[in-house]
């Protein structure tokens, strides 16, 4: 057997991790781009050289539905690849292929989806998109491309680069190693460098000058642009809005497969080198005060890439706590504390607050939805409220007191703020601020 062109050797590692998961695979093609290496994959399978029998649908159902009878009758069904062309999920519904699409499982693969996950790191980004913008015709034809992009010589510095791993560069960019820098002799070789890093993670020329400026990139100022790159994508790409600065919306557009390079590169960074990744972190957000400065809690995901946005939700959630939201306030407090975000490990007095602030938001929560003593008619009412409800409370207060005394400390950021709510708080349960904290409260008389 020929070695496979990259693009199918791509698209043919996910068909055969599918049908060994899955069995039955219906693979829809509403475009046909895949008729091609469908009937080489046929002729492939009868001489032995593919594992799980192709059956393509070429015009004529009565011949497929021949074709299959022998398939797809026992009661844990093989591998068995059936290439429907021209079909989607609603036609498919109208062909006599339907039972056995309900059994197995569908495929789709589309072809510009293919072209980017095989091609990119290979092919400049620009190039890419270019080629999938000015119409694609099959795979051949974007094998063919690809070769002809492929066969330009490379210097001795660029077959350098590509053998070496990305996790590997980061380091000699970002981290101690000077073996890479050493052999950044000069223009020409930074150059090269961040073609490199353009074709890898699609840090282009347009977001170099807005970090950088106009002025020509030095070794280092490489590493603190590149460093700045991956930042910026994950930033951008976990807002729930798009970015208000022009320069990184453009990166709202990045494919897939770069926006998946620059998330294993950045966590990378964080992991490996922590130091480093927090001073060039408070270096970038020097450069995005514009940006920073319109965030709002709300605005943020999962992943708090700058320290600002651990700060945003910290202060969002504290003053959620004096205006009495607190179910919003327990959210952020509970994704905080049950997996503490990588400026949380730096910071212990920031952990503090977060754990007081689960506490004080448990609590407040918790009375919201308690209901009043005041109101019951008669005893055993009394008594069902307090065992089902208010001694619920009284347990979340004896935490929220205890915690209090333990942790709330005049150091802390927020101290003010934060026995503001505590008092509030106590309020809510019949304690006067004279009062001094019992173990347990007058629940909500």
């Amino acid at each position: 057997m020929s070695q496979l062109s990259p693009i199918t050797a791509v698209l043919e590692a996910e068909l055969k991790r599918e049908l060994r998961q899955r069995g039955i695979v219906i693979w829809l093609d509403k475009d046909g781009y895949y008729n091609s290496y469908v009937d080489e994959l046929i002729t492939r399978y009868n001489r032995g050289d593919f594992f799980a029998p192709v059956v393509g649908f070429r015009g004529s159902y009565l011949e497929m539905v021949l074709a299959l009878e022998t398939y797809g009758n026992g009661l844990d069904p093989e591998p068995l690849l059936i290439h429907m062309p021209g079909h989607t999920e609603e036609t498919i519904r109208k062909t006599p292929i339907l039972e056995l699409y309900r059994a197995g499982y569908r495929f789709r693969k589309a072809f510009d989806t293919l072209i980017r996950e095989a091609v990119t790191g290979r092919i400049n980004p620009a190039s890419i998109e270019n080629y999938l913008n000015n119409g694609i015709t099959d795979l051949p034809s974007a094998e063919v491309w690809l070769q002809n992009n492929l066969s330009q010589p490379q210097d001795g510095l660029a077959a350098y680069l590509t053998s070496l791993s990305l996790e590997w560069i980061v380091d000699g960019i970002l981290g101690e190693d000077k073996v890479l820098q050493s052999r950044i002799s000069d223009q020409t070789a930074l150059n090269t460098l961040t073609e490199h890093l353009y074709r890898h993670t699609g840090m282009n020329t347009a977001f170099v000058c807005f970090f950088h400026g106009d002025t020509p990139l030095s070794f280092l100022g490489l590493g603190e642009t590149f460093a700045a790159w991956l930042m910026c994508v994950e930033y951008v790409h976990d807002l729930t809005r798009p970015p208000h600065l022009d320069a990184l919306q453009a990166l709202t557009q990045l494919s897939l497969p770069l926006r998946k390079t620059c998330k294993q590169l950045v966590e990378y960074l964080r992991k490996r080198h922590p130091d480093i990744y927090a001073a060039k972190a408070a270096i970038v957000e020097s450069h995005l005060e514009q940006e920073l400065n319109q965030i709002r809690p709300e605005d943020l995901g999962q992943f708090e890439t700058f320290q600002w946005e651990e700060t945003a939700i910290l202060q969002g959630a504290v003053q959620a706590l004096l205006t009495g939201e607190f179910k919003k306030a327990l959210q952020w407090s509970q994704s905080h504390t049950e997996s503490a975000s990588f400026w949380l490990e730096r910071d212990r007095t920031r952990r503090l607050e977060w754990s007081l602030i689960k506490d004080a938001a448990t609590l407040g929560y918790m009375i919201q939805g308690a209901g009043q003593l005041k109101g019951k008619q008669t005893l055993r009412e009394a008594l069902e409220y307090y065992t089902q409800t208010g001694s619920e409370v009284d347990k979340a207060h004896r935490r929220f007191e205890q915690q209090r005394l333990k942790l709330l400390e005049p150091t802390l950021p927020h101290f003010a703020q934060l026995l503001e709510a505590a008092d509030k708080l106590r309020l809510k349960l019949g304690f006067n601020k004279s009062n001094q904290p019992g173990t347990t409260s007058k629940v909500l008389v």
